[in-house]
């Protein structure tokens, strides 16, 4: 679209990346692109429960899924979660 791009859609792919790596699947049914061009809205993330990954880093990755860019961790939160 018309407007920019930044960090916080680096962290949206990022959590898609993180979900799918961490569990064999993808967080949404309908890929997040496809709802964006339908201007329909993103279901809730999915619970994260993985085992051997701390709640905190399974509430990070969610976060990062969030719609709108706003509600989304800073890199440095989410670092910080994953180093911690």
């Amino acid at each position: 679209g018309g407007r920019d791009v930044g960090g916080p859609a680096d962290l949206f792919a990022f959590g898609i990346l993180a979900y799918e790596m961490l569990t064999g699947r993808s967080p949404f049914t309908t890929p997040a692109v496809l709802l964006a061009l339908a201007s329909q809205p993103l279901p809730e993330p999915p619970a994260l429960d993985v085992r051997g990954l701390s709640p905190a880093a399974c509430d990070v990755i969610r976060a990062c899924l969030a719609e709108d860019p706003a509600e989304r961790p800073d890199a440095k939160r989410v670092l910080a979660t994953l180093e911690g």
